[in-house]
């Protein structure tokens, strides 16, 4: 075989090869394919479950077509939920979102720790139910003396935020007979504050005579300690079959039950023996009724007390079982509720809350609830009138313990003490601080509401109609913008701007219509338009409508004298000048201020112009002892004045020159003008030239002692 022959053998045998490779492939591809095309078919639904899913299919894609054009939803918080980290929100003080955590617990989860601390995060929101609703179930539950204390607590302070000051008391006035000295703490200041709740009636009338009332807080953090914590201090108790009672005496200063200290171990004792035991032990005499011998001899006690007062030992054995004492100069004095009388029963429950309170801050000056007892005792004494104590236990609040919300309540109560104990400059000074801190829009307006009152009071219209409307601005209260309106008109009634009167009364008449203040509020409209009638036709139109609205006010409903002042004017610019007179004269005994001055000073020129100098004379003497320099030197010229009407020229002259060295230019032009004139009516021109001249008369100038030394001129 040639070589050529070869060659195209060989190409041969590659196509050869190329078409069985090309063949095999083709062969796998439609094995392939079959294989899909039988998954395809095997897999493909029937006719009605086709329709079924394009029907779906439809319905979503109708829903993701109108989705599109809603507004996006934030999604919700996602919350740990794990006791840990419900505790994490109480210590960052989030307690809703713990208590959202704790409701979201499966109820085995919920141990009574668990439940406890939720308790205390809605005492903390102010849901006192609910929280008492969990303490009174633990009480039942847990028999851990420790754990049992603190839920006795948990009851007391959700009794004193629900109002039930009574209860807390009595509940507290137990417990102090088996507690340790860390929870004795807690318990005398929760004691301290529901005695205040129990004797005194509250005014929370903050625009009147009433006084802010701090809120109560837990301490959460102390309170889950106490939870853990161990029993200190406590006197070891007797057996469960052991009887009878120890009783040492630690500190016997004086006679008075307060000043004697004790310690008191008892087991299956009658209460009765207790009390005779007491009082061999004290060295004092125990006087006790028949009724209280028969009510306290049936009563089986058990306490485990260390160094408590005697004072209010007996408060804890007693008035739980309805038994009262009192201590006078022979010792004790005890008898049941029934056989005290009504009066003396709420005096000694006054007398318990002080001395309760008294001694609590003495005890336990580091307690967290220190600052909240002596609010009560600032209150306390508020409420029985005496100032001066109320001012110093809210100054030690206010200057002790920073810038919490009591301390801010305490410098409300503060300016409200100023205010009735008529301090004005002491006053206007906290109520600016109470401003400067921004407490909130009600108390600010508040501040600004009595800001205002001042401000009339000094004679300070224009300044008391810008405190009015800031107040009525920033007021969220109805009752603050409707009395802010009444005296912002009144203000520029006073300030003689009727025109300012009448509009805020026309922007204010809805909020007046209906509310107590409208008979004011018309009265002030109908002397605004008298004030600004412009025509005889006018004034006598509304001189009608003014003489209708004048009969029926009553001026007292305003604060201090400014409705006498007010409704006075009206009927002095009514023609009605001895009407006028009654009421400044009954304006000026309400409060000495400015504005009662101004009252005197008008009092005496009406006494003058009908000739009644006599009375004028009492009205001018009572201005130049007033303590105001300007009013005093006012009352002075006028009593020179009155001295000329009368003819006594020597004495006016007298008065006029003593007035001359307190009086400012003008007032020296004027003192001395009158002066010239009782000399001219004296026919000694000479003197009255040298007054009318600007000039002190001769006879008036000092002169030279002969008997000093001249100086020696350098």
């Amino acid at each position: 075989m040639n070589l050529e022959t070869k060659s195209v053998e060989q190409a041969r045998e590659r196509r050869m090869k190329m078409l069985r490779i090309a063949a095999i492939a083709i062969g796998g591809l439609l094995i392939v394919g079959l294989g899909v095309t039988l998954g395809i078919w095997a897999a493909k639904p029937s006719t009605t479950e086709t329709a079924q899913e394009e029907a779906q299919e439809t319905k979503l894609a109708s829903k993701v077509i109108y989705a599109k054009d809603l507004p996006e939803v934030p999604q919700e918080e996602t919350f740990v939920i794990s006791p840990e980290q419900a505790q994490l929100h109480i210590f960052e003080h989030d307690f809703h979102g713990a208590v959202r955590i704790y409701n979201t617990l499966p109820r085995e989860l919920m141990t009574d720790e668990l439940q406890y601390q939720k308790a205390i995060c809605l005492e903390m929101l102010d849901r006192w139910e609910d929280a008492q609703r969990i303490y009174q179930k633990l009480a039942k539950e847990v028999q851990h003396p420790k754990r049992a204390m603190a839920v006795t607590i948990g009851l007391i302070r959700t009794d004193i935020g629900r109002g039930r000051f009574k209860e807390a008391k009595l509940e507290a006035l137990r417990s102090l007979l088996r507690c340790d000295s860390d929870d004795a703490a807690e318990l005398r200041h929760l004691l301290s504050y529901a005695s205040c709740g129990d004797a005194y009636a509250r005014n929370e009338d903050l625009m009147g005579d009433g006084i802010r009332i701090s809120s109560k807080k837990v301490n959460p953090e102390a309170a889950i300690d106490r939870w853990h914590g161990l029993p200190k201090g406590a006197v070891e108790t007797a057996s469960d079959h052991q009887t009878g009672a120890n009783i040492r005496v630690l500190d016997r200063l004086t006679t008075d039950p307060q000043d004697i200290h004790v310690d008191v171990s008892s087991q299956f004792e009658s209460l009765l023996s207790v009390i005779e035991l007491l009082g061999k032990s004290a060295r004092i005499q125990f006087t006790t009724s028949a009724g209280a011998r028969s009510a306290l001899s049936s009563r089986i006690v058990r306490i485990n007390v260390q160094d408590i007062d005697l004072a209010t030992l007996l408060d804890a054995l007693l008035e739980p079982n309805n038994v009262v004492w009192h201590s006078n100069a022979n010792g004790v004095v005890v008898r049941l509720n029934r056989e005290t009388p009504r009066e003396e029963l709420e005096q000694q429950a006054r007398t318990q809350a002080k001395r309760l309170a008294a001694k609590t801050v003495i005890l336990y000056p580091d307690h967290y609830l220190q600052e909240q007892t002596y609010m009560c005792l600032g209150n306390m004494s508020f409420w029985d009138g005496e100032y001066a104590e109320a001012k110093s236990y809210y100054r030690e609040v206010t200057q002790t313990f920073g810038h919490s919300q009591t301390v801010k309540t305490a410098w409300f109560n503060l300016g409200k003490v100023y205010w009735l104990s008529q301090q004005r400059e002491e006053c206007r000074e906290v109520l600016y601080h109470i401003v400067d801190q921004a407490e909130g829009a009600h108390v600010e307006s508040l501040a600004y509401y009595f800001l205002g009152l001042l401000d009339i009071g000094d004679n300070k219209s224009i300044d008391a109609a810008k405190s009015f409307a800031r107040a009525k601005s920033i007021a969220g209260d109805a009752r603050v913008k409707t009395e802010a309106a009444i005296y912002m008109a009144a203000a520029h009634l006073l300030a003689d701007n009727p025109l300012s009167a009448n509009q805020v009364l026309t922007d204010a008449r809805e909020l007046i219509r209906g509310e107590s203040w409208y008979t004011e509020g018309v009265f002030l409209n109908a002397f605004s338009r008298f004030l600004a009638a412009s025509s005889t036709i006018e004034l006598e139109s509304e001189g009608r409508e003014l003489i209708s609205a004048v009969a029926r006010i009553e001026p007292d409903k305003f604060d201090g004298a400014i409705g006498y002042y007010l409704v006075g004017q009206a009927f002095d610019r009514l023609g009605f000048s001895s009407r006028a007179m009654q009421l400044f004269d009954q304006g000026i005994a309400v409060r000495d201020d400015e504005l009662s001055r101004v009252m005197t000073m008008r009092l005496a020129d009406m006494a003058i112009e009908n000739e009644d100098l006599d009375q004028a004379s009492v009205y001018l003497d009572r201005l130049s002892k007033s303590g105001s320099p300007k009013w005093e030197l006012e009352g002075k010229l006028r009593f020179a004045r009155l001295e000329f009407e009368r003819g006594n020229y020597s004495e006016t002259v007298a008065l006029a020159m003593a007035i001359i060295p307190e009086s400012s230019p003008v007032q020296k032009a004027i003192v001395l003008e009158l002066a010239g004139r009782a000399y001219q009516r004296q026919n000694n021109h000479y003197q009255a030239a040298l007054c009318f001249a600007g000039m002190l008369p001769t006879e008036h100038v000092a002169r030279p002692d002969p008997n000093q030394a001249e100086p020696v001129r350098r």
